[in-house]
């Protein structure tokens, strides 16, 4: 039996998102979650105001559930009971970061290495966190020592790397290039089965599948959930993908996003703060998911990213994601590319050629780096 004086308190971690069928509670400090039926978020919401007693009592047929409820919810570390709640304050959602950019994706080749030397340099300026480095034919190793051998004082801290495989690439000379760069946190390899050595400093991925990473870029999955203080607090202001991004093309054409058509100058004769000032760059860095169609009905929406280059309806810069097959009202996930609704933008996109590979599991989880929560 609960103490008659006893309160129920969610930990300030512990956040629930509401969505059409049902909720999450997401623990933002271990980065998991479990879902929440609708009724049963009401009863947390009473909980915060009145003792677990009488909350109890205007329920008295399902006492004993809600009881053992609120018992499993304390030993799985999402509350513990109090006789003095007010002594909890909720946790603050803001979200700050000082960084004029957080994260980036540069494509490139042998041909603009320069290219990414100079961006490299400039996101430094900015205050960049992460940068996902997407090339598109085999690049060297010595090309690649040449590109990151001027991030050592650098503010850049994270680094992913997407490129093919090819004959005169060696596993062991390849890890002996991530033990000198270790703010290289992750590899993709495309268009070759794994070899047998274990890399010890980077995740390294290889993948047989062909990739065209401008049209593989925006894929809404449960792998890429991110259930931490970070997606959630700059998810309640700010577009989860989009929020303080900057890209340039293999052409060098300044971009918010690689997949995107609208260009802000190129490199070779914008720089990064010019093209950031442009009046159209920020349009999309507060579009957040409680604006979305479908997705301000979902439950994932402050732990999922998102994506305003592929769209359910082009002309529509609010439309739910293409790529997404997630059906908050049913809570059930199908094969998005199926869909007969979204034949017509597939279209659109060019993108019939490569379905086949989209109903595959993704390999690498798009880029995320956020800044720094306030809380």
């Amino acid at each position: 039996m609960i103490a008659q004086d006893l309160h129920f308190v969610l930990f300030s971690n512990c956040l629930i998102s509401r969505g059409a069928g049902r909720a999450l509670l997401c623990d933002l400090q271990n980065e998991h979650f479990i879902f929440l039926p609708l009724a049963l978020v009401s009863v947390l919401k009473k909980a915060q105001k009145t003792s677990v007693h009488r909350l109890l009592q205007q329920y008295p047929d399902h006492a004993s559930y809600l009881q053992d409820f609120l018992h499993h919810l304390v030993e799985s570390n999402y509350g513990f009971f109090t006789r003095e709640p007010q002594l909890f304050p909720k946790m603050n959602l803001e979200w700050k970061s000082p960084n004029t950019i957080t994260n980036a994706i540069l494509e490139l080749n042998n041909n603009n290495i320069e290219n990414g030397k100079q961006a490299l340099d400039a996101l430094h300026d900015l205050g960049c966190i992460g940068v996902q480095c997407r090339f598109d034919a085999p690049v060297s190793l010595p090309a690649l020592y040449d590109l990151f051998e001027r991030i050592s004082d650098s503010r850049i801290r994270h680094i992913e790397l997407i490129f093919p495989w090819h004959v005169d690439l060696d596993a062991a000379a390849l890890d002996i290039f991530l033990k000198k760069h270790l703010r290289i946190s992750f590899v993709l390899c495309f268009g070759a089965a794994a070899p047998e050595y274990s890399f010890t400093t980077a995740k390294v991925i290889f993948s047989p599948k062909r990739q065209n990473t401008a049209l593989h870029c925006g894929a809404v999955s449960e792998l890429f959930f991110s259930p931490n203080l970070p997606t959630f607090t700059e998810s309640q202001h700010h577009n989860s993908c989009l929020n303080r991004k900057i890209s340039i093309d293999v052409d060098g054409n300044i971009k918010n996003c690689p997949s995107m058509a609208q260009s802000f100058g190129n490199i070779k004769d914008t720089t990064l703060q010019e093209a950031l000032e442009h009046p159209e760059f920020k349009k999309y860095w507060n579009i957040t998911k409680d604006q979305i169609a479908v997705c301000k009905d979902c439950e994932f929406r402050y732990i999922c990213t998102d994506c305003r280059a592929y769209l359910e309806n082009p002309h529509d810069m609010y439309a739910k994601p293409l790529k997404c097959g997630y059906n908050p009202y049913t809570c059930e996930w199908e094969e998005w590319s199926t869909n007969p609704l979204k034949q017509q933008a597939i279209d659109f996109y060019g993108m019939r050629e490569v379905l086949p590979e989209f109903k595959l599991k993704p390999d690498y989880v798009p880029p995320r780096s956020t800044g720094t929560s306030s809380t």
